[in-house]
């Protein structure tokens, strides 16, 4: 059995807290890339928050979101997306605010947020320096 696709999540694996990449992990990359097998990112944050990390990269596909957004970027297609729609965001507003819970969602291209904190900041910072 051969080995066709390796998968690897970004933050604390192959990317520091800076979003900066170790040499040593592009050339692993590099060598998986040599021997055909693809390569894909998977990680929690949306796709224009870590685009450039992907290119740098060069990688095969990229799963986004915790699996909510899958591209192909060999057919430079998105393959498989899956959203809530506006009625179940509107709800799970409404159950934060009456709970006082931290409101935080993506869409495609844009991180919501009441309060820029945490994650949601760097998230924040990631995003807008991606453009």
């Amino acid at each position: 059995m051969s080995i066709k696709l390796i998968a690897s999540d970004l933050d604390g694996t192959i990317v520091d807290e800076y979003n900066k990449i170790a040499s040593k992990n592009t050339d692993v990359i590099k060598q998986i890339k040599d021997k055909n097998i693809g390569f894909a990112i998977s990680t929690g944050k949306i796709y224009s928050s870590v685009k450039n990390v992907c290119e740098n990269f060069n990688a095969s596909y990229g799963i986004f979101g915790n699996g909510i957004q899958v591209i192909d970027f060999k057919a430079g297609k998105e393959i498989y997306c899956s959203s809530l729609d506006k009625d179940v965001v509107l709800k799970c507003i409404k159950f934060a605010k009456l709970h006082n819970l931290h409101v935080h969602f993506y869409t495609n291209n844009v991180i919501v947020s009441e309060k820029l904190m945490y994650m949601d900041l760097r998230n924040y910072i990631l995003n807008k320096n991606s453009d």
